[in-house]
């Protein structure tokens, strides 16, 4: 049983995340500047209401912790360079506070930091299967933090010897929750509320669609492989799958008549980010298992599944709660 600290806790990624930790027996303590999980898993965890940009609040968290799954990361694509000079990423100074906590409290050595990264890291790369030595090129500031977080993590290991373990996330997906902003979550509220679907461009623009179950058998195998030369995979299944494609088979499993509206392309906008899955393949033993409809079925219906101690496959089995809600305010301004 670990202690386990999960920052960006509210977040759509750590809800299925906390699930498994608690499958699996571990203490789970979530962290974030708000709460929108669910009461049944605040039965079972304690939550900390504290900004991961505030050092002392991290350091407090860190303390005792085994294991923090840094997930504070909210893509945001600006659309122009005008709002270039007000974008401060809270994930890349939540990364580093992180690192600096480990470090002063002297256990850099016996904690385990695993963190998400981005296929964004990779921008207009022409690669057709994109692998973790290719030429890095973000088009997007999302990407340039990304990008700088692995490097931060990387200089963390060679300078104080803290475990860390990276994996660059492709186009995840899962049942929609109100935070969602995915392109299936969007596609599915659209398809449903407004019986239509928006593609920029031609919708030829290819993807890498991964399930959020198969995401979080990627994140618990980093736990066993963190250390100080920082390590970073892809969570890809290395399947294309174009936009307009999506679309249609979306249109199809929710039997609503079939309406696509394009507009123009989209300034930056990468054609094609398809992963190669060979490296995680090769060093985790482990590749993604959900099909695609599949996968599209089970966020159509909103479906969520227990993943069980031993083998982390999925069941149905409903979460059994036992404990009381422990509800903690870092900075009472937060308090709402």
């Amino acid at each position: 049983m670990a202690n386990v600290l999960i920052t960006g806790g509210a977040g759509f990624i750590a809800s299925h995340l906390t699930q498994a930790l608690l499958a699996r027996g571990d203490q789970v303590t979530l962290f974030d500047i708000k709460n929108t999980q669910s009461t049944a898993q605040l039965q079972q965890c304690k939550m900390i209401i504290a900004d991961v940009q505030n050092l002392k609040q991290i350091q407090k968290a860190m303390q005792s912790i085994d294991v923090c799954f840094h997930l504070a990361n909210s893509p945001r694509v600006f659309k122009n360079l005008h709002q270039w000079p007000n974008y401060c990423s809270p994930y890349l100074s939540g990364l580093i506070n992180i690192m600096k906590a480990a470090q002063s409290q002297n256990r850099h050595a016996s904690v385990k930091v695993v963190y998400t990264s981005s296929s964004s890291v990779y921008g207009d790369n022409a690669t057709p299967k994109l692998k973790e030595t290719d030429e890095l090129r973000p088009l997007c500031l999302d990407g340039a933090d990304n990008l700088a977080c692995e490097l931060h993590a990387r200089i963390a290991g060679q300078r104080h010897s803290i475990n860390t373990c990276g994996f660059r996330l492709f186009n995840i997906y899962g049942a929609p929750t109100k935070d969602s902003n995915d392109v299936v979550s969007r596609f599915i509220h659209d398809i449903k509320q407004l019986q239509r679907v928006i593609l920029y461009g031609d919708g030829k623009q290819c993807r890498d669609f991964v399930y959020i179950d198969d995401v979080i058998r990627y994140l618990l195998s980093g736990i066993k492989k963190a250390c100080p030369s920082a390590p970073i995979y892809n969570i890809c299944s290395g399947q294309a799958t174009d936009i307009r494609t999506l679309a249609k088979s979306l249109f199809s499993l929710m039997n609503i008549k079939e309406n696509i509206k394009l507009l123009p392309r989209l300034q930056g906008d990468v054609h094609t980010a398809i992963g190669d899955p060979q490296l995680a393949y090769e060093h985790l033993q482990l590749k993604t298992i959900t099909p695609l409809t599949e996968g599209l079925l089970l966020s159509i219906h909103g479906t969520r599944f227990q993943h069980k101690k031993t083998t982390g496959t999925r069941s149905s089995q409903q979460v059994k709660t036992t404990h009381h809600p422990r509800l903690v305010f870092f900075d009472k301004s937060l308090r709402g």
